[in-house]
């Protein structure tokens, strides 16, 4: 009988034991899943700006062109002027 008595409060500390390692092991597998968030958004915002960058340059050649036409279209009515 007086083992019933003093050994409750082992199985309490292996429960609590146990209770806390399932804690530290839900926060690391939290931090595992943060990272990998973390990582993931990392690799949108580069592949993002990437994006950006070659719409930038899509946008600059394409108004290149409009200036070169614009060029031609003026220098032809000038040729063509009638007096």
């Amino acid at each position: 009988m007086s083992e019933l008595c003093t050994n409750p409060k082992k199985p309490k500390l292996k429960e609590e034991d146990e209770e806390e390692e399932a804690n530290v092991s839900c926060r690391e597998e939290q931090e595992e899943v943060l990272v990998a968030l973390v990582e993931h958004r990392s690799n949108e915002i580069e592949r993002l700006n990437n994006h950006i960058s070659n719409y930038q340059t899509k946008v600059s050649l394409s108004l290149f062109k409009v200036l070169i036409f614009l060029c031609f279209y003026f220098a032809f009515l000038d040729l063509f002027k009638v007096q």
